[in-house]
């Protein structure tokens, strides 16, 4: 990317629909960050992403599918967005597999499309097949039964740049998440680690397994993360008041 994309970026995206906007505006830190450096002496605004609940489910195939996964698994993990290099869940995985020696019976469910086909191979190679469920696309109208049947919602981008946007939807549905981004990728004072979210040490495995099963374990510790996430993202980062803060800008 940077020997090749960049360059192109920089001299025809550039030149030829960046630089002559007023206001470039940016979700998180790291795409302030990215700006200045890809575009020295551009302005730019911080706006976090506005999101809202995943709705209620109609589809009884998916509610029924969600519950099944309830039933069989203890703890439940979720894990919501497309797989790709970024975010393979690798380490989720290779945790899963750690996991299971103090709850056998745990088990992670993967919803988004699959980009990159050695997660599920990692999967296989391990014994989990079936511990580790790739469910692929589902529509957001039938997300919601698979997040109020599972304990945990758990993904990051490998380079821990942010959340991602299903995070941010998955609290604000009101469930304990956990990510390896850092409390200030939106802003400073913003999201508060052991308050709104649980933060993991990407690429520790066995403390990523740790994380999991003391949540798991700590039932009102994970109930209370979870309103305190969703209060949070209802207060600061609802469509209305992200909309009036565009409008602002």
């Amino acid at each position: 990317y940077n020997g090749i994309l960049a360059l192109g970026e920089s001299l025809i995206l550039g030149r030829l629909y960046v630089k002559p906007d007023d206001l470039w505006i940016c979700p998180s830190e790291f795409n302030v960050e990215y700006s200045k450096e890809r575009f020295p002496g551009m302005k730019n605004e911080k706006v976090i992403y506005g999101v809202e609940p995943f709705p209620e489910c109609a589809d009884e195939s998916a509610v029924k599918l969600a519950s099944g996964y309830r039933e069989k698994h203890d703890p439940l993990i979720l894990s919501l967005g497309h797989v790709t290099g970024c975010r393979d869940r690798v380490d989720l995985i290779r945790a899963m597999a750690v996991l299971r020696k103090k709850h056998p019976r745990a088990g992670l469910i993967i919803i988004g499309d699959q980009q990159v086909t050695y997660p599920a191979r990692e999967a296989e190679k391990l014994g989990l097949k079936d511990t580790v469920h790739f469910l692929g696309k589902i529509p957001r109208e039938k997300i919601k039964p698979f997040v109020v049947n599972s304990d945990i919602e758990a993904h990051w981008y490998l380079d821990a740049s942010m959340f991602g946007v299903a995070t941010l939807e998955s609290m604000a549905t009101g469930i304990c998440c956990m990510s390896s981004s850092s409390e200030d990728c939106y802003g400073k004072d913003l999201f508060k680690e052991g308050k709104h979210y649980w933060k993991v040490e990407a690429g520790n495995i066995g403390k990523i397994a740790d994380d999991i099963s003391r949540l798991a374990n700590d039932r009102p510790l994970r109930e209370r993360i979870a309103a305190q996430g969703r209060e949070f993202v209802k207060e600061n980062l609802s469509w209305d008041r992200i909309g009036n803060m565009l409008i602002s800008v």
